[in-house]
């Protein structure tokens, strides 16, 4: 069988119009997660004003969490009377290295999503920003102590 030249480039421009389509790179979920954290931080602070101190962690709580306590109940205490419900990472993955976790010692607390696919967008942002100890795997909001957990 012979093909005509045409007819090869056009199966070649099919097959990589096809995996762009369903291998590009994910778009990311910033303003989700910054409008998340908005919330969170609310909700914490307002915990903080009735009880003296942020919700202690087990370690790094989060939703799926493989260095703390995982369930849905991540911040311990949080929800339903400070924030309606607890978000968890918008790309909705069971995968425990790609979710929010939750650290406080009681005084200080980070909140991060973990192993990002936007952090360029944390850049300069002036509420979410890149998490100093793993660099643009993880952003975040917290308190100055808790800044390099």
């Amino acid at each position: 069988m012979r093909y005509s030249l045409e007819a090869v480039l056009a199966l070649l421009f099919c097959l990589a119009l096809a995996g762009r389509l369903f291998m590009a790179p994910p778009t990311g979920h910033f303003e989700e997660r910054k409008t998340d954290f908005a919330a969170l931080g609310q909700a914490l602070e307002k915990y903080r004003q009735d009880h003296g101190a942020y919700p202690e962690s087990a370690g790094w709580d989060g939703y799926y969490a493989p260095w703390g306590k995982a369930g849905p109940d991540w911040i311990k205490g949080l929800a339903p009377d400070y924030i309606a419900h607890l978000p968890y990472d918008p790309r909705g993955e069971s995968a425990p290295t790609r979710q929010y976790y939750y650290k406080s010692d009681g005084k200080d607390y980070k909140l991060i999503a973990h192993h990002v696919e936007d952090c360029d967008k944390a850049k300069g942002d002036p509420l979410v920003h890149v998490d100093p100890a793993r660099d643009c795997f993880a952003y975040g909001v917290w308190t100055p102590n808790a800044r390099l957990w």
